[in-house]
């Protein structure tokens, strides 16, 4: 495999050990790893991740937040057929796991619904995570891929904080508030919206900014966050409306999507400088929205969801900066609002129906495969998707 870096060190270290992108050192792949939630004793572990730990195996499971109907879904990825429907709350959100727990946000109350797979595969109800505070709970993620120091980070734009919660204790341990912007913005109403992580760092993007310069379009913002101490480190503007990935320690993505039609923009970041590598502006990602890496790190898929070519456009990460490579097109009105991918499939999730599309992946190539569209019906319109190895 390729693009990952290795990183050593005090995670606070402004100059890390690294193995450039494309490398892979003779022992194998290497990583981030912080031994317990004792910030002192992590930073002196050593640092190495398995394949396993960054995710690469393949996951087992495909769960998805039905919106509509107030379930967690957990669909078999070979067969698509779904396998479970359980109870998550109001107005399910977004879904992470950390090995065989799964965890769902629920814009709907101040908790966060627990699930736990059994060692046949089924999913059983596990009980319920108080986040006191949180309003309107939406996109989550966990620390699962990237180390052994566990943690869940779920936006709460009702309440305009981040929270940081022990999965274990169900602890929360940081409230994250809006920062500020620059005066040229009103930032009066600004929310959390996504999040996503490493083991360094967090990265939370930003709503509802609007210019007050004429000149100056409405801007989005990613701002990245100390995974230890949780301070600001540094912050990069996009169009409005990014969502964000990561693969490894070694790339952030970002889809932002816009309010105008054609400016919606894909972005390759620098994950420690938040310098932008590139960017891709096109008919394709007019309206870009869901973004996922494929479990290799070798595939960038980026959902456009409105405008123009309804569809998604998968970018080749083993080149760097990464580069274009093929598009598929809906054939419904499905609008692909998130993406998942296990097993050599794609799994979107729409937030107009009750329908999950898959498209198989072309073996060697990464492509879905426009012929091999299908549909699994959930309970009612979906919103988070989310591939789950219970390996980890």
């Amino acid at each position: 495999l390729t693009h990952i870096m290795r990183e050593c060190g005090s995670p606070h270290s402004s100059q890390p050990a690294l193995l450039a992108p494309h490398q892979i050192s003779s022992e194998g792949l290497v990583g981030t790893t912080y031994l317990s939630a004792d910030r002192e004793q992590d930073e002196a572990e050593s640092c190495s991740l398995s394949f396993m730990q960054l995710g690469i195996a393949h996951a087992e499971l495909i769960a998805v937040a039905v919106r509509g109907a107030g379930t967690l879904d957990v669909i078999d990825p070979i067969s698509g057929n779904v396998v479970n429907s359980l109870p998550a709350g109001v107005l399910p959100g977004y879904v992470t796991n950390i090995g065989r727990n799964i965890y769902s946000s629920d814009s709907g109350s101040e908790f966060i619904y627990r699930f736990l797979v059994n060692d046949n595969n089924t999913v059983v109800e596990n009980g319920r995570i108080p986040v006191p505070g949180c309003v309107g709970g939406f996109h989550m993620i966990s620390t699962q891929d990237f180390t052994t120091r566990r943690f869940l980070a779920v936006t709460c734009p009702g309440s305009k904080n981040t929270y940081i919660v022990n999965p274990e204790n169900t602890a929360v341990k940081q409230i994250i508030p809006v920062p500020k912007f620059p005066e040229w913005i009103d930032s009066s109403n600004a929310e959390p919206h996504d999040v996503v992580l490493n083991g360094r760092f967090i990265y939370i993007t930003y709503l509802k900014l609007f210019s007050l310069d004429p000149n100056r379009p409405n801007p989005g913002f990613v701002v990245q966050y100390n995974a230890f101490t949780y301070e600001e480190l540094s912050r990069v503007e996009t169009v409005s409306d990014p969502h964000v990935s990561a693969a490894g320690s070694s790339d952030l993505f970002i889809a932002a999507q816009s309010g105008t039609a054609a400016q919606g923009t894909a972005y390759q970041v620098n994950p420690t400088s938040m310098d932008i590598v590139t960017e891709f502006q096109t008919r394709w990602t007019s309206s870009a929205h869901g973004i996922a890496v494929s479990p290799d790190l070798q595939r960038l898929y980026v959902g456009n969801i409105i405008n123009q070519e309804v569809g998604i456009v998968t970018f080749d990460l083993t080149v760097y900066p990464m580069q274009k490579l093929c598009r598929v097109t809906m054939t419904t009105e499905e609008k692909p609002h998130n993406i998942a991918v296990s097993n050599g499939f794609l799994f979107i999730a729409s937030v107009s129906s009750d329908l999950v599309t898959r498209f198989e992946l072309m073996n060697g190539k990464g492509c879905p495969v426009q012929a091999t569209e299908t549909f699994t019906t959930v309970a009612g319109t979906t919103l988070g998707i989310t591939d789950v190895d219970v390996r980890f």
